[in-house]
């Protein structure tokens, strides 16, 4: 899976996500980016594409329960909260019509 990194790679602006169009703009200097076609570069100042960082989806779901599950206890355990000691169950679904990786914390 691949993953583009969220700064624009011309002068180092933050990018945001418009999905309407699937793309990262760049509020400095008004480069667009084409999300569904791996981070190109189709419009305005910058010069190269975002960087690509490949990920397993395995991993970048464990990383998403194991996140989900940590702040979630954390919240619980607050006293100005909940105060308390919680289990969770949970399940990614990932919305894949084909097999489907689901993950579980308990």
């Amino acid at each position: 899976m691949p993953v583009a990194r969220l700064i624009c790679p011309h002068k180092g602006f933050p990018l945001n996500y418009k999905a309407s169009d699937k793309t990262l703009n760049c509020p400095g200097h008004y480069s667009r980016f084409d999300c569904e076609n791996g981070g190109q570069e189709f419009w305005g100042h910058a010069t190269q594409n975002l960087p690509q960082y490949l990920l397993h989806k395995r991993v970048v779901y464990d990383l998403l329960m194991k996140a989900a599950a940590e702040t979630t206890l954390a919240i619980a355990v607050d006293p100005r909260r909940l105060g308390a000691r919680i289990g969770i169950t949970a399940m990614l679904h990932t919305g894949a019509r084909r097999s489907p990786i689901i993950r579980t914390c308990i």
